[in-house]
């Protein structure tokens, strides 16, 4: 295990990357943003040095995501709605807030006619990662996804304009 540690230092310090950028394209001016990237070297990173480079890929999805769907009647997970019952959506930046008439938790059909219907009622909690509420009546069945229309944003102001936040899978109701 010694051995392991000394040839991979560099993998138990992670390394430290930094720039400030002002605006996602564009280069920014090195003179006012230098990029620094900082990290502890063993002898044989060393000699390696000059072969490393560093690509930038763009700048991180900062909006939130849906990561689970769970029907609280059925107790499935990311699988089925059950219409009238129980739901907690699990996640990042999905609070539903905001003055925009849009704002609010929807289950769109995905098949034939795409409707979305709006959960009306109350949501009995509401946070920047978790929602919890009903499910409302649905006019078909089939699959369906989840989409938070929101506002909100980690700052103490909320967004100009609603942003819209779609679930990765689908939910299937009988």
């Amino acid at each position: 295990m010694r051995r392991i540690r000394r040839q991979y230092r560099v993998l138990l310090n992670p390394p430290e990357c930094r720039r400030h950028f002002q605006q996602h394209i564009g280069n920014p001016r090195p003179q006012k943003a230098p990029e620094t990237f900082r990290f502890r070297t063993g002898s044989k990173l060393r000699r390696l040095i000059e072969h490393i480079g560093v690509d930038i890929e763009g700048i991180a999805d900062t909006g939130g995501w849906i990561d689970e769907f769970i029907d609280v009647e059925s107790d499935t997970i990311n699988d089925s709605i059950t219409p009238n019952g129980q739901f907690v959506i699990h996640g990042h930046k999905i609070k539903a807030a905001g003055d925009h008439t849009g704002v609010g938790v929807y289950f769109e059909n995905t098949q034939g006619d795409i409707q979305r219907t709006k959960v009306t009622g109350h949501l009995a909690e509401n946070t920047s990662s978790k929602i919890i509420g009903i499910v409302p009546t649905l006019p078909s069945p089939g699959a369906y996804r989840v989409i938070i229309v929101t506002q909100f944003s980690s700052s103490s102001t909320m967004l100009k304009e609603p942003r819209t936040i779609i679930s990765g899978f689908t939910l299937n109701v009988e």
